[in-house]
């Protein structure tokens, strides 16, 4: 009977045993006497929503005096009962990061009238905090709502004790880093008079409006966007040169123009509306210029004939080899005019025309040398080990890159070696060569790809992270028809093992992020990195 009265599942054991942990961390809390602040953590207990006890928290002497309040690690997924309706009246740092928050925060009569600090990060909240949540804090100086799904930030006038106020005036940190913000308001982010930190790294951004740059801000962060005005190259030399960018825009406008918002919005674009506010005279549209050179950048290792074929893709056949004495030092740049510098036939066999998308002529207007062929600025790199550290150095995302790979013919042991010669005079060398032999001359020709090709890729990608990579196969003289162990088809199968190799360490490193992902999310840590 006794055993029977007392026995408990294991999920009301374990929802008894939280309980019993919350309103023991609770008391302590209590205990702590001035001038000790009072702070109540309840961090990755595994609590759900219904086992925050906020009623247990505002009705004894935390009320008035509890200073900070984490929620943070724990499976809420919703906001507490009572959280948006009670009265914290001295309440400094609220954090709900990593409670697997949904949709829409809660609105309600939030209290928090000396609340500073506000961490919402690595949730799914899908919309910006609305009016009724900041009424309620109007001494919100750091708010942080990284990782999230935020695609859009409006902010409005709020009312306190009555009076109009902006909301959010003293706010002086704000982190919208990893969400889904398509573009920034200035109507909306120019309302933070007092914003300091503006954090807006991995969304979706396009445009960094003028007004949001002159504001008074120290840290603009827009890393990680795909950022046509300023340029990224702008962007990512920080918040000064994003404004010395819009203020020669300024400097270049001379001529007084009327102000004509219907051409406004046809020529510079919907977004582009809010200049009449700042009083910036907008020119008449103006003719397009076409950039018509295209970087193309070779690297690979040493001696692997890098500039050979430079030398043979700008002359022609009639190009010379070079020889191993004219080696490259450092960089080594060409100007490559294709139309300039092939003959009649084989220019025939080229399409270096420029074509100009349709949307662009319809809504751009005229383009100025519509008809242009694309020409090469071409970037020779030498292939020692000691230029390597600072190749990087000039690596950008807008640039061709063509890896050469000399296919192993430097390196002797990727060739299998027959045995000992056969009794048999008929028996060809191929047939000589054992199994085993295969398989290790096979092993050491992935070695060489690793350390020839998949080394550059990397270095690539670091720099360029999505850059095009073009590999190209040299040495393939060697490979001559009628050479028992050297032919042709000996070329295109380790062609062929190359494109495997790569394409298998690029699916081994996406499923490693996929798992680090899961592994992150499983375990309540960072889910947006």
């Amino acid at each position: 009977m006794i055993g029977k009265s007392f026995t408990l599942s294991i999920s009301d054991s374990g929802a008894l045993c939280r309980r019993r942990r919350v309103l023991l961390l609770i008391d302590q809390c209590e205990a702590i006497r001035p001038p000790k602040k009072r702070k109540l953590i309840l961090s990755n207990m595994n609590l759900s929503a219904a086992e925050i006890p906020i009623a247990e928290i505002i009705s004894g002497r935390l009320r008035d005096s509890l200073v900070k309040l984490s929620l943070s690690g724990n499976r809420l997924i919703r906001i507490p009962d009572g959280l948006n309706k009670s009265h914290f009246s001295s309440l400094r740092s609220l954090d709900l990061s990593q409670c697997g928050l949904q949709g829409v925060l809660p609105g309600g009569s939030w209290n928090m009238p000396k609340l500073r600090r506000l961490n919402l990060s690595h949730n799914q909240l899908a919309e910006f905090l609305d009016e009724s949540i900041l009424e309620g804090m109007p001494e919100l100086q750091d708010l942080d709502m990284y990782g999230n799904g935020i695609y859009e930030i409006n902010i409005s006038r709020g009312k306190y004790d009555g009076e109009e106020r902006k909301l959010l005036s003293k706010l002086e940190s704000l982190n919208l880093s990893y969400n889904n913000l398509h573009y920034l308001c200035p109507d909306s982010i120019t309302q933070l008079e007092s914003l300091r930190s503006l954090k807006v790294t991995n969304n979706v951004l396009k445009e960094i409006p003028a007004q949001v740059c002159e504001m008074n801000l120290v840290e603009l962060d827009v890393s990680a966007n795909p950022l046509v005005q300023p340029p990224i190259e702008t962007c990512e030399r920080g918040i000064e040169s994003m404004r010395r960018y819009y203020a020669c825009l300024r400097s270049e406008i001379s001529t007084p123009y009327d102000y004509d918002e219907e051409r406004i919005h046809s020529v510079v674009g919907r977004k582009k509306a809010s200049l009449l506010e700042s009083k910036i005279p907008v020119p008449p549209p103006q003719k397009i210029r076409i950039n018509t050179t295209l970087k193309v950048i070779v690297v690979g290792m040493a001696s692997a004939g890098k500039t050979s074929i430079i030398k043979k893709l700008i002359g022609g056949k009639t190009a010379e080899i070079t020889s191993p004495e004219e080696r490259t030092i450092g960089v080594k740049t060409y100007q490559w005019d294709p139309t300039s510098c092939v003959n009649e036939e084989d220019r025939q066999k080229i399409d270096t025309k420029i074509q100009v998308e349709e949307d662009i002529l319809q809504t751009k207007g005229d383009v100025d040398d519509a008809d242009v062929n694309v020409k090469f600025s071409v970037w020779d790199f030498a292939g020692q080990q000691e230029y390597h550290a600072t190749h990087e150095l000039f690596f950008s995302p807008r640039a061709l890159y063509i890896l050469v790979w000399d296919m192993g013919v430097k390196n002797e042991a990727t060739f299998p070696k027959p045995d000992s010669v056969s009794d048999s005079d008929s028996e060809s060398e191929e047939e000589c060569i054992s199994n085993d032999e295969k398989r290790r001359a096979e092993g050491k020709l992935k070695e060489d790809i690793d350390e020839k090709v998949q080394f550059w890729v990397n270095c690539i990608q670091s720099s360029a992270p999505g850059a095009a990579i073009l590999p190209v196969a040299s040495f393939n003289d060697k490979f001559e028809d009628g050479d028992n162990t050297l032919d042709i088809n000996t070329a295109k199968r380790r062609c062929e093992l190359m494109r495997d190799r790569l394409i298998n360490n690029e699916k081994r490193r996406m499923d490693d992020i996929i798992q680090r992902l899961e592994d992150c999310k499983r375990n309540h840590l960072a889910d947006s990195h």
